[in-house]
């Protein structure tokens, strides 16, 4: 009898905590997606926009962004702002500033639960592209860190 009640109870715990991971897994996919909406509707909104959102496999506003590389190439002032999203939804901010041909950046890891918890700036002198990325450069080195965007 013992033994047919400690099995019910081990099965009863075994059910309980799959249906919570399952739960905890659907509200980061809606999180995200609740974000990516939101952000989307405020780029529908203009043309002009200077938010690029990277979500997985998709860049919205990815030709702002080149335009942003073309502007810096010719030392024209401009400025975007790259969201992208954790797994678990969290956002990660970088906002790009150039001016005369220098770009500074400010990355913001504040809003990911499991990030660096701050906001770092340092300024690189171009955008490269490498194996299939937009990577910032100094003239010091190039730091597979500090890339920005998939190339699409």
């Amino acid at each position: 009898m013992k033994k047919m009640l400690t099995l019910l109870i081990f099965s009863i715990i075994f059910l309980t905590a799959c249906d919570g991971t399952k739960s905890i897994t659907n509200d980061t996919s809606e999180k995200r997606e609740t974000r990516a909406t939101s952000h989307s509707n405020d780029t529908a909104n203009s043309n002009e926009s200077n938010v690029i959102i990277e979500l997985r496999d998709q860049t919205e506003n990815y030709d702002r962004f080149l335009q942003f590389s073309e502007k810096v190439v010719k030392g024209e002032a401009d400025n975007i702002r790259i969201i992208t999203y954790t797994i678990e939804g969290d956002e990660i901010i970088r906002e790009l500033n150039t001016d005369k041909g220098e770009i500074i950046s400010r990355y913001d890891t504040t809003r990911d639960q499991y990030g660096s918890q701050q906001i770092t700036e340092e300024t690189f002198a171009r955008i490269i592209e490498k194996d299939g990325l937009y990577i910032l450069k100094n003239e010091q080195s190039i730091d597979e860190d500090n890339a920005i965007l998939a190339k699409r």
